[in-house]
């Protein structure tokens, strides 16, 4: 941080009637920031919603790629309710294979089959056999704890990973 930055940041949270922080004090950790802020906004008269991660399906291998297929990302309903996404569910789609990264919507695959399927003009940005992250976000005033699956082999024996901050 800047000593410009710093300044401010202390000035701001000087400013403030919170005895969560030490005005003097160089370094705060995510929580005490998050509720600093939020303190701040509420003061004013602002309630600040934001996005944040809520679902994600770390490492899942694309098992098709059908460009003839009308939009979306095919899934696996069982990891779809594993990691909370609901059918239709707008998602951030991220190759770890080619670094494409794309917007689109959730359809409900069968059951335990370990379908990951790219559908429509993403498969030209993302192939079969690729390797994928699957997230879905909430827009929210209050932080959360992502549900975080690593999937395994065939994306089967699923692994919960923890997103701390």
């Amino acid at each position: 941080m800047s000593a410009a930055a710093s300044l401010i940041f202390r000035e701001t949270v000087g400013s403030l009637s919170s005895t969560h922080f030490h005005p003097l004090r160089r370094t705060h950790t995510i929580e005490e920031q998050s509720r600093c802020i939020r303190t701040s906004e509420r003061q004013a008269g602002r309630e600040v919603v934001r996005w944040f991660l809520r679902s994600k399906l770390h490492n899942a291998t694309v098992t098709e790629a059908n460009i003839d297929y009308i939009g979306s990302i095919t899934i696996d309903v069982a990891l779809m309710e594993a990691v909370g996404l609901e059918v239709g569910e707008k998602v951030l789609v991220v190759s770890n294979t080619s670094g494409a990264r794309l917007e689109t919507y959730t359809i409900a695959g069968e059951r335990n089959s370990g379908t990951v399927q790219i559908n429509g003009a993403a498969a030209h940005l993302i192939r079969k056999g690729e390797q994928v992250i699957v997230m879905g976000f909430e827009l929210t005033d209050t932080p959360l704890q992502p549900k975080v699956l690593l999937t395994g082999a065939d994306n089967r024996a699923p692994q919960w990973l923890s997103e701390a901050g």
